[in-house]
This record gives C-alpha cells, structure tokens and sequence, in this order.
C-alpha cells in the first residue's frame, strides 16, 4: 500500500490497486511567525544549491529586474563544481548575495524578512516543502510551472506560476498584490499537520476495510497487519 505526496507525483506512476490517493505533507504551521507588515526589499531563494532547484536562474531574473536576491543553502559534494562555476562568480555581496546554509531559526527569519520567494525549479518537484514554509510567513512564492507547484501554490492568490525567466521577472512587479493573509490561510487550511494525520488515518482506515473483506477470519484490527506484510 502506498500513496503520493501531490497529484504531480502521482502521475509519474504506474499506478495499482494498493494506492491509497494523494496525501499532501505539512508542516508545523505555527512555529512560522507570520509577518502581515513591512518587508525589506530583497528576494529569496532557498534551497539546495544544485542545477535542479535553479539558483543560476534566480540570479538571472534578479539581474533582469534589478532586484536584490538573498541566496541560502547548503552545497553537497556533487554540487560544489556546479556552485563554484554558476553561482559564487556571480555573487557580488551586495545585488546577489550568499549567506551559506540556513537552519531553521535562519529559514523563518529569512522568509519573514523577505519580499517574496523565488522558486525556479527545474525538475519535478513532488511537493516543495520552501512553497507551505514561505507562504506560513506571509511570503508570496513565484515558481515555474514545474511538479507539484501549482497544486501549493495558488496562481495570482499566494503567488505566482510562470514559465520562463521572462514571465518570473514580470510576475515580481505584481508582487504586492498578494495578500500576505491569504498565503498564510492557504497553508493553515492545506498543509497543516492536523490534516495530514486525519488524511494518513483515513487511509489506514480504508486499508483495514479492505483486508478485513478478504481476510474475515482475523478478528482483531492489530491481526489485519499480519497480510498487510505479504
């Protein structure tokens, strides 16, 4: 038995009878301290530094629209020739700038300080945890049109889907009018934890349905593993 994580990830499946449907993650809402206020003015991304999450285009789009970016994330051995000759030449300390790997009290500061977040992604992201992170500190989020993105992040209401460089540097100058109240809502009523445990019970409980009809002879819920196991 098994489920997927957004209806992105679903399809790139070969689905069968033991899939249980989508059941999206979540997060600890209210350890992100959700900021309705000002803002500096700077741009965030945050990610893993590697060619899928797109940091280089990042840059790109902050160059085009003459925007400050703000760069955080750590850099795996695979990674470090792709950071060294993509990303650290262009970083300058002042337009673009890096500030290395963020832990978890950086990663709220960060979004709760930041304009906006920008996701380039470049691959089929199954869920992109940074999207219900940022959106928890009432930070819109513009991301391509890639994987599960568009199932988190709703388009011109917590943010904004594009498909190319050109359309994310477009998309920055309609950033304020996004409602910090509505990216914050859209994660408290989708991707609270609470949900997720009710979804993932749920699932338990149609799979127990299920195995009781072909296996009445165990009585006992906790007997109903024992086939779950084969």
């Amino acid at each position: 038995w098994y489920n997927t994580i957004s209806n992105s990830a679903s399809s790139l499946l070969e689905l069968h009878d033991r899939y249980v449907g989508v059941i999206y993650n979540a997060i600890d809402v209210e350890s992100y301290p959700y900021n309705p206020g000002e803002r500096e003015d700077f741009a965030l991304f945050l990610s893993r530094i590697s060619h899928e999450k797109g940091p280089d285009i990042a840059i790109e789009a902050a160059i085009r629209g003459r925007f400050r970016l703000v760069i955080a994330g750590n850099v795996d051995e695979p990674d470090k020739e792709f950071f060294e000759s993509r990303i650290l030449p262009r970083v300058d300390g002042d337009q673009i700038q890096y500030v290395g790997e963020a832990d978890a009290r950086m990663k709220r500061d960060l979004y709760s300080r930041a304009r906006f977040l920008l996701a380039p992604i470049t691959w089929e992201e199954p869920f992109g945890l940074i999207f219900a992170e940022a959106m928890a500190c009432g930070t819109p989020v513009i991301a391509f049109n890639r994987g599960a993105a568009s199932e988190v992040i709703e388009d011109g209401i917590t943010g904004y889907i594009v498909e190319d460089v050109e359309a994310m540097v477009d998309a920055t100058l309609k950033i304020d009018r996004i409602d910090p109240a509505r990216c914050r809502k859209r994660v408290e009523d989708r991707f609270n934890v609470r949900r997720m445990a009710d979804d993932y019970q749920a699932a338990y409980g149609e799979i127990v349905k299920n195995q009781s009809k072909k296996h009445p002879e165990y009585r006992d819920p906790a007997q109903l593993a024992l086939p779950l196991l084969n």
